[in-house]
């Protein structure tokens, strides 16, 4: 019988480089299994339906939220996202690890449902943000804005996760987001 998987949740500001960290860690860490979260945004340019998110309408999201079908879910910058309980829960009895990348409204949800989950979150430097956020050209003026609003009361939540990890400089938040992982499952 396999021994019970370790939840591990990722947050921080978006553009903090939270799915980049994620990105190598499983692409090194073939026994950690990234949960694909749902939501009701559009698709952007690059992105799969079921691999990047489970793209969903408005009612569909609501009808399963009805249903009891997320671990968490939150409305963030006027979309849906949430995180499917029955996959996550199936990964963990296989005894995988398993990563929610989720914002900080989720990850105290899931904190309340799972005591034993450990949060970690992703924090950069204002100024790095909002260069990261202009850089990657996917949102307006005005939705940069909000985001960079909102990552103060994201960075103010900070304080109720286990791990804080820095990534102004992605080699060594990296090596940091390795070092508590292999820690964490013991």
């Amino acid at each position: 019988m396999n021994k019970r998987g370790r939840l591990f949740i990722i947050s921080g500001p978006s553009g903090a480089g939270k799915t980049t960290l994620v990105s190598k860690l499983i692409e090194v860490d073939k026994s950690i299994y990234l949960s694909t979260s749902s939501t009701t945004r559009a698709i952007r340019v690059g992105e799969i339906n079921g691999v990047h998110y489970h793209f969903l309408s408005k009612e569909f999201f609501e009808n399963k939220v009805k249903n009891g079908e997320f671990i968490e879910y939150a409305n963030v910058h006027e979309n849906w996202y949430g995180t499917q309980k029955s996959t996550v829960e199936t990964a963990l009895e296989e005894g995988k690890s398993v990563i929610l990348e989720i914002d900080v409204q989720g990850a105290k949800q899931v904190k309340e449902k799972c005591p034993e989950a450990c949060l970690i979150f992703v924090t950069i430097s204002l100024e790095e943000l909002k260069a990261r956020l202009k850089h990657r050209a996917t949102d307006s003026d005005e939705i940069i804005l909000t985001r960079l609003l909102n990552s103060k009361s994201e960075v103010e939540a900070s304080a109720e996760y286990d791990y804080i990890i820095e990534n102004d400089i992605f080699d060594a938040a990296f090596e940091e987001l390795e070092a508590i992982i292999e820690r964490e499952r013991g």
